[in-house]
């Protein structure tokens, strides 16, 4: 079986402080990369500029799904308008959680609450989608992102597959999926 390709959209809020975002964001990158499937591009998006960016570019085709990593709270139109160039595309959402500090203080920018804007738009829209919400200081949920990669790839080459013909050959066969 072939790679999932994702693109992944890391999405958060520029009044945080920037680098305890940096610094979640690379740690996360890190571990998706050592993941076996291919990253067919990774934009930030923290505001309007960052999405009106990432929506002039060329944007990858043939996903087999997105990765939407909210690592704060996020305004969520900014992402809705990206969303909406892969309609047909499953997107996987996944809540970033916070850290416990030394003292137990936990350093969450609301990611989890960040993600309750984006669901009711992806259900309202026919979206196929599942949501991640990580435990604070619990493991990223690699394996889950995992298992949701292999799932929408086996869906795509589904739906590429011939599974069958109906008709005759002096019909020229009709291809049914």
């Amino acid at each position: 079986m072939k790679k999932a390709k994702t693109m992944v959209l890391y999405c958060g809020e520029s009044v945080y402080p920037k680098v305890w975002l940096d610094k979640r964001m690379e740690g996360i990158a890190s571990g998706l990369k050592a993941l076996p499937f291919d990253i067919a591009a990774s934009h930030v998006v923290m505001d309007e500029a960052d999405a009106e960016k990432v929506l002039a570019e060329n944007l990858p085709s043939h996903l087999d799904f997105v990765l939407c990593i909210f690592i704060s709270w996020h305004i969520t139109g900014n992402v809705m308008r990206i969303l909406n160039e892969y309609k047909g595309v499953p997107v996987l959402v996944v809540a970033a959680s916070g850290e416990l500090d030394a003292g137990g203080k936990l350093h969450a920018p609301a990611a989890a609450a960040g993600i309750t804007a984006l669901l009711p738009y992806l259900r309202d829209n026919k979206m196929v989608h599942k949501a991640l919400w990580q435990k604070p200081n619990a493991p990223f949920p690699y394996e889950a992102i995992m298992q949701y990669a292999n799932v929408a790839r086996t869906k795509r080459e589904f739906q590429q597959s011939r599974i069958g013909l109906i008709g005759y050959a002096d019909m020229g066969l009709y291809t049914c999926t």
